[in-house]
């Protein structure tokens, strides 16, 4: 809230992107980390130098079947976050199928395939896509991400709507080589509670959990790190029973809500 002017802003007023018509689709984001703008006629002079990018550790095209892998569950752990966040998320035309520009990051004076969405991609990356449908509807249909006013942070007198949390629960690593973290959204009722499971390490890393309300058990609704079309859980799960840790996988994220025991 403090980078909005007045009473009446709103977290819908914020537009949430990882990428956007300018620089990297998000499939190139995670596979270069330098543009390649040659074909727009600048001798690669346009185009912006900060990408902010990944190549997963191969510059463009390759034949590994794991650096796919890898770049498919980085692509779908950036897709869950931007619809976990809070706020109005913009997603990049063809990036929920997985389209490439080849590195180019300013093609706005193409006409062709840089710039053309390439449909057949639905069909080739259906699984891609089908990803982005599931969780999207879960998303939507949770309360605390269809609120709109600012999130409240927990303290240690008030719980508030957003708690941090670490490998260990109510401990967040902020340590400038943690490359791991968990968030709790908290709804006014315990209804709807979410829990987001964030490793980015190069190694498994194992999390306990915070404990749920009274009652209630913790469900995996969407694991990055699974394989498709196993990843975005829409069936009832079993629940997660309290303590327990769970294991990521590298580069995995992991969302687990709250449900009512059933007797």
């Amino acid at each position: 809230p403090d980078l909005f002017n007045g009473a009446q802003a709103r977290p819908s007023d914020s537009i949430n992107f990882v990428t956007c018509h300018d620089g990297f689709t998000l499939r190139d984001l995670v596979s270069y980390e330098k543009k390649d703008n040659t074909e727009n006629g600048e001798n690669n002079r346009d185009g912006s130098d900060n990408n902010i990018s990944w190549n997963s550790g191969h510059e463009g095209p390759g034949d590994d079947p794991q650096l796919e892998i890898l770049r498919q569950r980085r692509v779908r752990n950036f897709i869950t976050l931007l619809l976990f966040s809070h706020g109005t998320p913009m997603l990049l035309a063809g990036d929920e199928w997985g389209q490439s520009r080849k590195g180019n990051n300013n093609p706005w004076c193409l006409d062709n395939e840089r710039n053309w969405l390439d449909w057949n991609l639905a069909d080739r990356n259906e699984d891609l896509l089908r990803f982005v449908q599931q969780t999207a509807r879960l998303a939507n249909h949770l309360p605390i991400l269809a609120g709109d006013r600012f999130w409240r942070a927990t303290t240690p007198d008030h719980e508030g709507d957003i708690t941090w949390h670490g490998l260990q629960p109510n401990r967040p690593d902020w340590s400038v080589g943690s490359r791991h973290l968990a968030y709790e959204l908290i709804s006014d009722t315990d209804s709807g509670r979410v829990l987001v499971l964030l490793n980015a390490e190069t190694s498994k890393q194992e999390f306990i959990p915070v404990a749920p309300p009274e009652g209630q058990r913790w469900h995996i609704v969407v694991n990055t790190g699974a394989q498709a079309p196993n990843e975005v859980t829409a069936s009832e799960t079993s629940p997660h029973p309290i303590g327990a840790p769970l294991t990521l996988d590298s580069h995995t994220v992991m969302v687990l809500i709250c449900k009512p025991v059933r007797d």
